[in-house]
């Protein structure tokens, strides 16, 4: 709530125009007031967060940068520089952003120092902005040269990329929520990256493109995350996942308190293509890498659904096991899974975060919210290409425990007898031919296809009603 009235008198406070010396103090102390309200106490910040200066119809903007932010980390960098002008209805426009060419973020943690620099060498940036959020508020840049190097325990990173272009907007949505919307392109994207584990890896992507979406956002909501997640940063260390301290269980509940309510759902897409990757004992080139995520909760039960596409292994690109490019020219698949109930999941991995995951009573209490909240697994979409062959399918599962599943799909494929008969000249598919034969022999005609009918229920799976249940593994 205090955000929003800040805002509400930051609107009335710049809808006063020209902009006038006398007008600077309270417009500092209304922003003033609102990036504390924002970022909470954990952010020391100074009597001049935001600096105006007026200029004719308009307000030269510095806001410094350099500083501390929360516990353990520190940023450094020139000052964030625009113009502001007054519009009607409270909105006000910023042009001529600029960031920092040069920003560094460094976190101190136990195992040692981590340390981003971002460079910008290009940019071009403008927004209009609505503090009352009454109206559409958008933000859009291009970015050239852009460059994000990380150093830290376990190794370092270089990502780059030619030109970066963004947008993101924000409207008003029912109850006082907001719907916000991302776009974003990179040309020319690569990373470089020498890990302790996992030696060098190289990947590019001659285009990136990406869409995201959060629906119906609670504003009031956001600086209780802002600051759990100020408060979480510092203690994310390498090792977090295996050994998490009290002080980051805590902090991570604090951030499961605030999610509960800040969201309908969101999603993302990502397409990459000409894509490269290389890595130890492998050496990858695809045309085209899509990958996404869609969660809601609608009914207050989460929907989850995730999407990968991949076209053409192609360039003497090769897989582990010497399957060339040339055979794989498409896959797709599109999960997706429903039923728990958000609250309840919620609830659970508070329980795991206060207790370390060692409480010897989670097992049982998820086993009884599988129980009591049957869980349905699908594949919407999942073709491949193979050679000559092309398969097709989808299917549903339900699952009541880990004992306790039951599903039917149907899997459906053209060309595969030539793709049989090349598995006779090429030494890749040898391992697989017996496969191939067996698969055949199983299916039944439909037209110029070849289709499986697939049931598992009561621990019986059959494929077109012959029952193979001595394959599947039995406790």
């Amino acid at each position: 709530m205090r955000v929003r009235l800040c805002a509400l008198g930051l609107a009335v406070l710049l809808g006063a125009a020209p902009a006038r010396a006398a007008d600077a103090p309270a417009l500092e102390a209304a922003l003033h007031g609102w990036l504390a309200a924002l970022l909470g106490p954990g952010v020391a910040l100074s009597d001049r967060p935001v600096q105006l200066v007026p200029q004719d119809n308009h307000w030269a903007m510095t806001v410094p940068v350099t500083g501390g932010i929360g516990d353990g980390l520190l940023l450094l960098g020139a000052p964030v520089t625009a113009t502001l002008r007054a519009m009607d209805g409270g909105r006000w426009a910023l042009d001529a952003i600029r960031l920092p060419p040069d920003l560094r973020l460094s976190a101190a943690t136990p195992q040692g120092e981590s340390v981003w620099t971002l460079t910008l060498r290009d940019q071009d940036a403008h927004a209009v902005i609505d503090p009352a959020l009454a109206t559409t508020s958008s933000w859009d840049g291009r970015f050239g040269g852009y460059a994000l190097h990380w150093q830290g325990p376990g190794g370092e990173r270089q990502t780059e990329a030619v030109h970066v272009v963004s947008h993101l907007a924000w409207q008003p949505a029912a109850a006082g929520r907001i719907d916000v919307t991302a776009t974003g392109r990179s040309e020319l994207l690569t990373t470089n990256a020498r890990m302790d584990r996992q030696g060098l890896v190289s990947f590019s992507a001659a285009r990136t493109d990406a869409a995201g979406h959060i629906d119906a956002l609670l504003p009031a909501r956001v600086p209780a995350l802002i600051q759990a997640a100020l408060a979480a940063a510092p203690l994310l260390t390498p090792d977090a996942s295996r050994h998490m301290s009290p002080g980051l269980r805590g902090a991570l509940g604090a951030v499961l308190d605030v999610a509960g309510d800040l969201l309908a759902g969101f999603g993302e897409q990502v397409t990459m293509r000409d894509v490269h990757l290389h890595t130890r004992g492998m050496d990858l080139a695809m045309r085209m890498l899509a990958f996404g995520v869609n969660v809601s909760a609608p009914d207050g039960r989460i929907a989850l659904k995730l999407h990968f596409a991949m076209d053409g292994l192609d360039g003497g690109a090769a897989l582990p096991g010497g399957v060339g490019g040339d055979l794989v020219r498409h896959i797709a698949l599109t999960p997706r899974l429903t039923g728990l109930p958000a609250g309840r999941v919620l609830a659970l991995l508070h329980e795991a975060l206060a207790h370390g995951g060692e409480d010897p009573a989670l097992p049982a209490e998820a086993a009884a919210l599988m129980r009591d909240n049957p869980l349905a697994v699908g594949v919407d979409d999942f073709s491949l290409e193979l050679g000559p062959a092309r398969f097709t399918a989808a299917g549903d599962m339900q699952v009541l425990g880990a004992d306790q599943v039951s599903g039917q799909a149907r899997l459906r494929a053209t060309g595969i007898d030539a793709l049989i008969r090349d598995a006779r000249d090429q030494p890749a598919l040898g391992q697989v031919m017996p496969l191939l034969v067996f698969l055949k022999g199983l299916g039944e005609p439909d037209g110029d296809a070849t289709v499986w009918n697939i049931a598992y229920t009561g621990g019986h799976l059959t494929v077109n009603g012959t029952d193979l249940s001595q394959m599947v593994p039995q406790k």
